[in-house]
């Protein structure tokens, strides 16, 4: 019998690190490579073990970019897939006893320790998850929590850490709208969230801090100062204190006042002269080649 050499499984192309870990494709969408984002991608790769993995395993570092759109990213990443992938891989790798159902079809029963080691999340699994705001499994002893499901939550939530720009933010950075944040079963203490949105909803309201009577005059002066130092001109410290006690004469300006102004404006553009004579005031001047 004449035998013939089967050919292997077709290679996977060369990736290219510039295009979509995931289509490997050219669009006009723009592409991310954020950490987490590249984490999940590959924790999913590991799950799937298919092209895309095989991809990854031709890139050294974490180079590689993804579409952060339906089709790429959230489909590829979704938890709800992934967790039913694993459980296929299960019941393939431990096939239980088969039995008859009512239709007279075969069907795999799993085994009584099988069934054990798979049980619902509950009560008492949540106890181990943690909390996305305070990334802490309890809260004052408290381990009650809930799953972000709603949609009006998810976007007050992702609109809150974009503004704080927090460690929740770097948390999940990689998810953009609130379907992504569904698939990313997310949980909450109730008082952490309520908290969280609070301190979001009343941002607006929050006192801005007054500027002092001194900062004010000193910004009336501070641009002729600057121009006049930038051109060579020296001045003395009195002369600069009696204009800014004439422009608000609350403020009781002293030289050392105006010194302190100096410094936070000039930095090191400017030096200071001490006259010998005590009846001489001290003079501000410009370092050459700085202003």
């Amino acid at each position: 019998m004449d035998a013939v050499t089967l050919s292997g499984s077709p290679e996977v192309p060369p990736v290219d690190p510039t295009k979509c870990i995931v289509c490997q494709t050219t669009s006009g969408e723009k592409v991310l490579n954020n950490s987490n984002g590249r984490k999940r991608i590959r924790e999913a790769s590991e799950v799937r073990n298919d092209d895309v993995s095989k991809r990854l395993k031709q890139i050294a570092d974490d180079s590689f970019v993804y579409h952060m759109n339906n089709d790429c990213y959230k489909s590829y990443t979704m938890a709800s897939t992934l967790k039913s992938i694993l459980k296929r891989k299960s019941l393939t790798n431990t096939q239980g006893p088969s039995t008859l159902n009512d239709n007279g079809v075969s069907v795999e029963k799993l085994p009584r320790y099988q069934a054990a080691r798979n049980p619902p999340k509950t009560a008492t699994t949540l106890r181990d998850v943690n909390c996305i705001i305070c990334d802490k499994k309890s809260y004052k002893k408290n381990y009650s929590k809930y799953r972000i499901c709603e949609s009006n939550r998810a976007s007050s939530f992702l609109s809150a850490t974009a503004f704080f720009q927090d460690d929740v933010f770097v948390r999940t950075c990689d998810l953009q709208d609130p379907s992504a944040v569904f698939g990313a079963n997310l949980y909450y203490h109730k008082d952490c969230m309520t908290t969280y949105l609070y301190k979001y909803d009343t941002r607006d309201r929050a006192p801005k801090p007054e500027v002092s009577r001194k900062r004010l005059a000193w910004n009336e002066i501070a641009d002729e100062l600057e121009q006049g130092i930038k051109d060579g001109k020296g001045y003395e410290l009195s002369v600069i204190r009696d204009k800014l006690n004439k422009i608000d004469e609350k403020c009781n300006f002293r030289n050392r006042d105006v010194k302190v102004f100096l410094m936070d404006q000039f930095g090191n553009a400017i030096d200071f002269t001490y006259p010998s004579a005590r009846n001489k005031s001290i003079m501000v001047f410009s370092v050459p080649n700085s202003v």
